[in-house]
């Protein structure tokens, strides 16, 4: 399975995804978390709307509890590539 850009799962373990059969799709239809933000776009447009995305859910949720603190962190490891 290729690496998900967004993971939603429930305590059961079921859930969905948005990984290559979204953003490397060529159907137009999705059914995946993202809601159709990246599907077909390619990886790296893909990574850049899942950033928006996070964005805009987190100033959601901080001007509807402005208390509370939020983090935000990858569960992948990104790998430095040399230039």
């Amino acid at each position: 399975m290729s690496p998900a850009l967004i993971v939603e799962s429930n305590s059961d373990g079921t859930g969905r995804r948005c990984d290559s059969r979204c953003y490397d799709a060529a159907g137009p239809v999705c059914e995946c978390v993202c809601q159709g933000w990246n599907h077909g776009v390619g990886r790296l447009r893909a990574e850049a709307n899942t950033r928006a995305m996070v964005k805009r859910w987190i100033d959601d949720a901080k001007a509807e509890n402005p208390d509370a603190q939020y983090k935000v962190g990858a569960s992948v490891q990104q790998q430095e590539m040399p230039l």
